[in-house]
């Protein structure tokens, strides 16, 4: 089964911080498609969800990872303007967030 456009990009987006099975639930399909179709794409995981590894990094550690070179620049200019990492970071997850609707 091929997958489309839509589920690509969704893929991009959300396989690198979310479970293999989140994903396929999410799209109607088997993990194992899911984590083909990651593969054959070239994406990586920011953290590894294996048992016996350690507990996945906090969402900063994923950001950190995760975020755009664009970005990056913006989360640098929120703190320039005075805001902590962390309120920065918030706000950056909630006008991307928002800018979809």
């Amino acid at each position: 089964m091929s997958f489309t456009k839509e589920e690509i990009k969704f893929l991009k987006k959300y396989y690198p911080i979310r479970s293999t099975t989140w994903c396929a639930k999410k799209l109607n399909k088997r993990p194992k498609q899911i984590t083909y179709q990651s593969g054959k794409l070239g994406i990586k995981r920011a953290f590894s969800t294996f048992k016996g590894q350690p507990k996945p990094p906090t969402r900063d550690a994923i950001a950190q990872r995760v975020l755009s070179i664009d970005n990056r620049k913006k989360l640098q200019q929120l703190m320039s303007s005075g805001l902590s990492y962390k309120k920065a970071l918030k706000e950056l997850w909630r006008t991307k967030n928002t800018e979809k609707l």
